[in-house]
């Protein structure tokens, strides 16, 4: 009889506690899925998330089945993989707007959290801070050579931090070439 769609219900079991998520779910034929950020959901790294799903299926009660559908009601855990410091790439030429290297790329822990407060800070050889970066943009978190200006950076190297909840889990260097 396949599955009655409107049987399915999920929910998420993190370090915040359990939540339903039946609510975010959308469906095309029998493949569900839901987005974390339209549930306020957010994962840290190493952290166990664990799924739960019930769901039956449409089958109709006749002389030959009245004990009514099959019930699933399952669960599975994985946890959530540890992001390494990085940074591509390096160096980049961002003046040149010409596609290649124009900005780099940073990968840190915990960046896919939205429950934490996270900033990057770039400082220039003078140890002065030229910019800050506390939102990834659609390509992520990413530096693209401009001060908090909007203004090109000069040529050299520069030395960037990586500031989670208040505390420096990244730092690195950045070459900036004409």
């Amino acid at each position: 009889a396949g599955l009655d769609t409107g049987s399915v219900r999920v929910w998420v079991t993190n370090s915040d506690g359990t939540f339903e998520v039946t609510e975010y779910l959308t469906h095309e034929g029998n493949r569900f899925t839901f987005n974390t950020g339209d549930a306020d959901l957010s994962f840290l790294d190493n952290e166990t998330v664990t799924i739960r799903v019930q769901a039956a299926d449409a089958i109709e009660v006749t002389d030959w089945c009245d004990h009514g559908p099959n019930i699933l009601d399952t669960t599975w855990s994985f946890v959530m993989s540890e992001t390494p410091c990085e940074r591509t790439v390096n160096p980049i030429t961002p003046a040149n707007q010409d596609g290649f290297n124009d900005y780099t790329v940073f990968s840190f822990p915990n960046m896919r959290s939205t429950k934490l407060d996270k900033t990057i800070y770039i400082y220039d050889r003078y140890n002065h801070l030229v910019r800050e970066i506390s939102e990834p943009t659609e390509n992520g978190w990413v530096w693209d050579g401009r001060d908090d200006d909007g203004n090109f950076v000069p040529q050299g190297v520069y030395v960037y931090v990586i500031v989670v909840d208040g505390e420096a889990v990244c730092n690195g260097t950045v070459s900036v070439a004409r």
